[in-house]
């Protein structure tokens, strides 16, 4: 049987296999680039008459493009251009355009039988051929009717962040960019699957709520990123265009209700942070708010008002973990990282939609890869949570013995130092807050077993264990009481680490010898 230790190392590393993997293929799979030097696209935000011709579409003033075309929240039709300037032209060409989330994408092509006209986006059901697995809208051009008609013409109109990434592929760079997409996409959510997983079944042996609300995080990511990428219209909903059309805000706005319910859990902000309570609480609101009235108005606000809070929410959790990673919650750290590494994404693909970094797979998909480090860090931090132990040994300093745990027997441990430093962690890290401690996760963060802790409980303090830890919430609530004489008995009762009012009405009469309102009343005579 593994030990404690090697199971959580275990549980470390096969994410960041799974994460080496992900990050070499697309290193070495990613590095193709279209045909070029044969083309030119343009763009115009022109408004073009209902009766449309090739000659009155050539007319129009069109402006080179020669990156990704960055329009932020723009919501007018755009044309888009490309003109063939080669002699040479190949057997098959296809327009890839490798950002999912456009509304409507209408290419028209002038060939010797007159106009052809190809439809893809939100509002158009699954492609039934042409790669109809491959998540990117998609057209094929007519290559003999590039030779009288050079110039072909695509019609895009979205409700959302226009960022348009046009690439030309021959018939063998079409093959290998579908296979590319798909192998890089496998593996992301292959690992999103694989770390639910994992940390549903450490919920169910560890009864950590953490790991609860982390799951449902991991969820709520997936399925934002599953909509995101396009693979919701591929797998979950082909013909359902309305869904499609309005998942993506929704499950954006889901996912960011979830981190917050998730780091309020792991930060325990309403306790270590209570002032932080009301603004969660507002963004919580605002942000459910807009996820269900997106769902009955289509309209740009929605995607912009989560845009919005989403910035205001990463920097103030980012700053609330540094606040409790300074209340000397160690753990912490890697939540703060985590974050640092998301926001790290978010700039890193605003400037390359804004043209100041080059076009590059990585950072087209910044914001997964982003997600991926979060997701991993999150990790840490939770395994770090129940799965930390102190470099100070609790047991007397003899060389020649190795400090195997499970081998010791309480005659050898030093009773006073393992009560003072469960004591001293406890006061700094207030882990007497979290209403899922319990006598294992004590014991394993100071390498013990639970009967070695409770048996030095017993003697040292001449209680059992929930009884020692309750004298920690109870003198917590006696000094919110003090503090915040108005706050109510109940809200004491859960920001000290109860679940329940009967629970600490009858830890603190056996602690107090009298009740909380006794206690809060006999203090405001008192005083």
């Amino acid at each position: 049987m593994f030990s404690h230790r090697l199971k959580f190392s275990v549980t470390l590393i096969t994410p960041l296999f799974f994460f080496l993997l992900f990050f070499t293929l697309n290193c070495k799979g990613q590095t193709n680039e279209s045909t070029s030097g044969s083309y030119q696209v343009y763009y115009t935000t022109e408004v073009v008459a209902e009766e449309k011709t090739e000659s009155s579409l050539r007319s129009l003033d069109w402006i080179p493009l020669h990156a990704p075309l960055q329009l932020g929240f723009y919501t007018k039709p755009v044309w888009i251009r490309l003109e063939w300037k080669g002699n040479d032209f190949p057997e098959t060409l296809f327009l890839e355009n490798q950002v999912a989330y456009f509304d409507s994408l209408r290419f028209l092509q002038w060939t010797s039988g007159g106009l052809q006209i190809q439809e893809d986006g939100d509002l158009v059901p699954k492609r039934k051929t042409l790669y109809s697995e491959h998540p990117f809208s998609l057209f094929q051009i007519d290559t003999k009717a590039l030779k009288s008609h050079p110039d072909v013409f695509l019609e895009i109109q979205t409700i959302s962040n226009f960022l348009f990434a046009p690439k030309i592929w021959t018939s063998e760079e079409m093959m290998q960019s579908v296979f590319q997409t798909r192998d890089y996409f496998l593996i992301f959510f292959s690992v999103l699957l694989f770390v639910l997983i994992l940390n549903l079944s450490v919920y169910v042996n560890t009864r950590n709520t953490s790991f609860l609300y982390y799951c449902f995080y991991i969820l709520c990511s997936g399925f934002y990123q599953i909509s995101y990428t396009g693979y919701g219209k591929i797998y979950f909903w082909p013909n359902d265009t309305n869904w499609n059309d309005r998942s993506l805000v929704f499950f954006g706005s889901i996912a960011l209700w979830s981190v917050i319910l998730f780091s309020n859990r792991f930060l325990l902000l309403s306790k270590r942070l209570p002032k932080l309570k009301l603004p969660l609480l507002v963004f919580s609101i605002l942000i459910l708010t807009n996820a269900f009235t997106s769902l009955f108005v289509k309209h740009i606000i929605c995607d912009q008002i989560i845009h919005f809070i989403a910035i205001i929410v990463s920097f103030t959790l980012m700053g609330a973990g540094i606040l409790v990673f300074r209340q000397k919650y160690k753990m912490a750290i890697y939540y703060i990282i985590a974050w640092f590494c998301l926001l790290v994404a978010i700039v890193s693909f605003n400037l390359y939609a804004f043209n100041v970094l080059p076009d590059h797979f990585l950072l087209r998909n910044a914001i997964q890869y982003g997600n991926f480090f979060e997701i991993i860090l999150f990790q840490f931090a939770l395994l770090a949570r129940i799965g930390e132990t102190k470099e100070t040994s609790v047991l007397f300093p003899k060389p020649e013995l190795k400090l195997n745990v499970s081998e010791q027997r309480i005659a050898n441990l030093n009773p006073e130092l393992v009560i003072q430093n469960i004591d001293s962690s406890l006061v700094k890290e207030k882990l007497y807050l979290d209403e899922d401690l319990n006598l294992q996760n004590v014991a394993s963060k100071f390498q013990l077993r639970p009967d070695q802790l409770s048996a030095i409980i017993n003697v040292k303090q001449g209680m059992n264990f929930n009884q020692w830890i309750n004298g920690y919430r109870i003198r917590e609530a006696c000094e919110l009481m003090k503090t915040s004489p108005d706050k109510n008995i109940l809200n004491i009762a859960f920001s000290v680490g109860f679940n329940s009012k009967s629970a600490f009405n009858e830890a603190f009469k056996r602690v107090m010898g009298e009740t909380p309102t006794e206690y809060r009343k006999r203090m405001k005579v008192g005083s």
